[in-house]
């Protein structure tokens, strides 16, 4: 009896001070809602110059903040992942319109935090993952307009149905696919891969994606990841910032350095084959033939095809353009464009850079055709890249 009213105070304490966090905790989460500028995930606290501009940087039509939190969620391995279930309209804010409501578009996202179609459980047909970056989530396009949802419906046949998952997060660099790319082998089985990395990898950061990794797998890197999230410590972050000095550029570093991209591609490409997948590499970095030859010398030791997006593009607006292609789609888009888009917002590069990018006024058509900005091609550029992949991807007919 004596033992037992020794433990009852140090019991009653320790739950009267769970009950007292339990409720602050909640508290804090209500605050948020009411006011989600102050807790904006990518603000404050853990990654916030790690990961902050980075993923802004794929979210700027996201107008306000708490549309900003309802589409990422922290992860400690892969530093961010899409929510589950999220059903937002946003506007492309990449054209200035005269005569006309802005541009929308939707994402929503399924039970596994993808955009479009869940994976069947069952087995039946071919199974596809399209694993890549913000060009493959199609970012500025709509979800049925994404060249996995064309190949989906290209493919698919009653008989023998294919199922494609979109696996394209925004921000993703070949490191994170990496990663992704062994939870979905073991949750989906995949028949077919495609790798579609390249873009972030050249962004430049505080740490390497490899140093983060290593850092939240060690144990002070495990309690900020856990930390980071609860809703108590975001509301504190905001309402008590401690800003620190923006690093020098000369201390920044590229998120994946050439060595290590190719280490990611081949690492991922061995990954899949010793899961039986085929595999398709697919290089979509629009701004110049950054990993053209990593990716064809990966092509020819593994024997795997290779889809040349910026090839396929410059092909595809020759054939437009002498009215041999796309033409329905092609000519309802450049009526748009001449009847409505009064100019050109830049993003993500400044206007010197379009200038540069964009001199000639055969540049400048082929851009308006085929590209939603300078990095994501838009719908009729998600249409060509579909079609190249159907010969790679779709299964042969019956008895064929």
């Amino acid at each position: 009896m004596t033992a037992l009213r020794s433990l009852r105070a140090p019991l009653l304490l320790s739950a009267v001070v769970a009950a007292v966090l339990l409720g602050l905790e909640l508290a804090a989460r209500g605050l948020l809602v009411l006011m989600p500028s102050i807790g904006d995930p990518w603000a404050g606290g853990i990654g916030a110059r790690s990961q902050g501009e980075l993923v802004r940087q794929m979210e700027g039509d996201l107008e306000v903040v708490s549309e900003r939190q309802r589409l990422y969620q922290h992860d400690r391995r892969l530093f961010w992942r899409l929510a589950p279930y999220v059903d937002m309209t946003v506007e492309n804010g990449t054209f200035e319109l005269r005569d006309a409501p802005p541009l929308r578009w939707t994402i929503r996202t399924n039970r596994d935090g993808f955009r479009g179609a869940a994976m069947p459980g069952d087995r039946e047909g071919t199974r596809v993952v399209a694993l890549g970056d913000s060009c493959t989530f199609g970012f500025r396009v709509e979800e049925e307009d994404s060249y996995a949802a064309r190949l989906a419906r290209a493919c698919g046949a009653p008989s023998s149905p294919l199922h494609v998952l979109n696996a394209g997060v925004p921000g993703y660099t070949s490191h994170q696919g990496k990663v992704l790319l062994a939870e979905l082998l073991d949750a989906y089985h995949p028949d077919v891969v495609t790798i579609a990395f390249g873009a972030n990898d050249r962004e430049k950061d505080v740490l390497s994606d490899a140093e983060r990794a290593a850092f939240f797998d060690r144990p002070l890197g495990r309690v900020f990841s856990a930390v980071g999230d609860l809703g108590l410590y975001r509301l504190l972050a905001g309402l008590l910032p401690q800003p620190a000095p923006a690093p020098a550029a000369s201390a920044l570093q590229l998120r994946v350095d050439a060595a290590a991209y190719r280490q990611n591609v081949e690492e991922m490409i061995v990954l899949a084959q010793r899961a039986s997948a085929r595999v398709v590499l697919v290089d979509l970095v629009f701004f110049g033939p950054v990993y053209r030859d990593t990716l064809r010398a990966l092509a020819t030791r593994w024997n795997v095809p290779l889809v040349d997006g910026r090839a396929l593009l410059d092909d595809a607006f020759e054939r437009i353009s002498r009215g041999e292609a796309y033409r329905g789609e092609a000519e309802r888009w450049r009526e748009f464009c001449e009847n409505h888009v009064a100019s050109v917002r830049p993003v993500y590069f400044d206007a010197d850079f379009y200038r540069r990018r964009y001199a000639t006024e055969q540049q400048q058509r082929q851009f308006m055709m085929l590209m939603a900005d300078p990095i994501h091609p838009n719908a009729i550029g998600h249409h060509v890249i579909a079609d190249a992949l159907m010969p790679l991807v779709c299964p042969p007919p019956s008895g064929g």
